[in-house]
């Protein structure tokens, strides 16, 4: 039971992490396509 609890907190942080990376890297293609508009330039 203790095993399948770390299992499921440690299947957490991992979801966690994955949407912090997609979300971080979302807000990174954004501030790119942004700028590149900004300069005028097709992305």
């Amino acid at each position: 039971m203790a095993s399948l609890s770390r299992l499921q907190k440690l299947q957490y942080s991992s979801d966690e992490f994955l949407l912090i990376g997609v979300r971080q890297s979302w807000q990174y293609f954004i501030l790119v396509k942004a700028q590149s508009s900004i300069l005028g330039n097709n992305f």
